[in-house]
């Protein structure tokens, strides 16, 4: 009955007279094209091209290291995430992709800064910079020098010959023991000694 009487056409083409409106003023067609001189201005200079190269760089390193992969099944939030936007089957015309890979770009121009900093070593300075007073301390030796100066007055004693002298000057009274032992080795060669002792042994025994 709808067909008969052409309703179902007319309602088809009285919802069409939005878009003929646009047309007649050519504001749907400018309105697509709006959304897509971005990428037109990107193409022209090339970007585009690079950007989607910067993000298949990204996924490559992913990829070739498995960890993005491996993180999201570990945890089954890749999976969740797609069941709750209900984006696991969808397919995406032009303007979604548009749309995605855009956001994909600003979560890429994000990550910019922190490469920036890795680039610099400011990241890595900034957690350095708790080490900054001991490398500043061992930078003009203080930091050695303030653990080595307790050994100050060996180094000291050292650098003068002092302290192998007070080393020496105890093994003195060694070598005076030594050179006693030169007058005995004396006597002996003489006979000294042993008359000596003869001498002691006799007088024993004449005192018994």
């Amino acid at each position: 009955p709808v067909e008969s009487t052409g309703e179902h056409r007319r309602a088809q083409e009285n919802t069409g007279e939005h878009r003929r409106a646009q047309e007649s003023t050519g504001e749907y067609k400018r309105a697509h094209e709006s959304k897509g001189e971005h990428r037109r201005a990107q193409e022209s200079t090339g970007e585009y091209r690079r950007a989607q190269e910067s993000t298949r760089e990204h996924r490559r390193a992913h990829v070739s290291t498995g960890e993005h992969r491996r993180a999201q099944e570990s945890t089954g939030e890749h999976r969740r995430a797609q069941e709750s936007t209900g984006t696991e089957n969808h397919h995406f015309n032009e303007f979604e992709m548009t749309i995605l890979i855009v956001l994909q770009i600003s979560r890429v121009a994000c990550g910019e800064h922190r490469k920036a900093q890795e680039s610099t070593g400011e990241h890595r300075r900034a957690q350095e910079s708790t080490g900054e007073h001991r490398r500043a301390q061992e930078s003009t030796g203080e930091y050695k020098r303030a653990h080595e100066s307790k050994g100050e007055h060996r180094r000291a004693q050292e650098s003068t010959g002092e302290y192998r002298r007070a080393q020496e000057s105890t093994g003195e009274h060694r070598r005076a023991h030594v050179s006693t032992g030169e007058h005995r080795r004396a006597q002996e060669s003489t006979g000294e000694h042993r008359r000596a002792q003869e001498l002691k042994i006799t007088t024993s025994m004449n005192l018994k």
